[in-house]
């Protein structure tokens, strides 16, 4: 199966905006074909939110594309190891760690759309070239896909959205895994990719945020990175520092790369980029933390975001 560009997807339910609320949130039915991998099967379903549609405008529109991570962490206050499992991003949206749509309403930001789909329970994990991700780890997918969700809008919201203008990638935890695929390989669309977040979820290496880096881009491009720290498998703190020591060494003029590693060991060298503890008030020091501290501050500053 694959998906198609012109389609446009059902509509599983909406969430309109309100007295006090200016936002549209859309749930989007898109099969992924998502591989449970052991975990349990979740509904096919993408939420797409403009957080203000009358500013929306029509033509190409700023796309945010997020990545969540594996289901176990969505909340610090899980109740057991099988809680979230199945669940879909409408549950996700609504964890008091995850509320991505408060979140980006601290912003003045509102020409754009918040697009995160569902994906499977270890969103880490991978088998053969069928991912957690699902259709997603392949370019001609993901393009189809983000065209989904544009007719979706226009279907379902009455905007006349036509394609995509800037992209912004951002993942968490496990959903790191499928964003370092996009980072490294994906050209076409995504070429349109000018900043990459990576919310401590850089297990899978730095090189391939290092190679989006090198390639060059044409709109203020900019790496972030927040890595909770730690040596090893299981932490992100040796990808973060490599990519924190490109930063470092790197001639200019090339992608502007923030970083910040909570707790590494790195015989004294900086833990961060310079101004980052400046620009980003401190550090979130948490996994879960990072993503409310971070991303109001992330959207409000981007140049790649209306």
């Amino acid at each position: 199966m694959s998906l198609n560009a012109s389609d446009t997807p059902d509509l599983i339910d909406q969430e309109p905006p309100t007295a006090t609320s200016p936002g549209h949130t859309l749930f989007l039915k898109i099969d992924l074909e998502i591989d449970p991998m052991g975990g349990q099967p979740a509904e096919p379903m993408t939420a797409v939110f403009a957080p203000d549609p009358k500013k929306l405008g029509t033509g190409a529109v700023d796309l945010l594309l997020w990545f969540h991570g594996d289901k176990d962490v969505w909340s610090r206050n899980r109740k057991g190891h099988l809680y979230l499992w199945g669940k879909t991003v409408r549950d996700y949206l609504r964890v008091d760690e995850t509320k991505l749509r408060e979140f980006v309403l601290k912003t003045s930001k509102r020409q754009f759309l918040l697009v995160v789909p569902t994906l499977n329970d270890h969103t880490g994990r991978a088998k053969h070239d069928h991912t957690a991700g699902g259709l997603l780890w392949q370019q001609g997918q993901a393009e189809a896909f983000l065209q989904q969700v544009l007719n979706g809008v226009k279907t379902h919201m009455g905007i006349n959205v036509t394609g995509p203008g800037n992209l912004v990638l951002a993942a968490h935890s496990g959903g790191g895994h499928i964003l370092s695929q996009m980072a490294q390989h994906f050209a076409g669309l995504f070429n349109k990719v000018n900043e990459i977040w990576c919310f401590d979820c850089t297990y899978w290496g730095g090189d391939p945020f290092i190679a989006w880096a090198k390639r060059g881009h044409s709109n203020n491009p900019k790496l972030w990175v927040y890595s909770t720290g730690g040596k090893g498998n299981g932490s992100t703190g040796d990808s973060a520092d490599a990519i924190l020591t490109f930063a470092q060494g790197k001639p200019a003029p090339t992608t502007n790369i923030e970083v910040l590693i909570d707790d590494y060991p790195n015989a004294g060298k900086p833990s961060s980029t310079r101004f980052f503890v400046a620009t980003y008030h401190g550090s979130a020091n948490g996994h879960y933390e990072s993503i409310e501290k971070y991303l109001p501050q992330l959207v409000e500053i981007s140049k790649n975001l209306k």
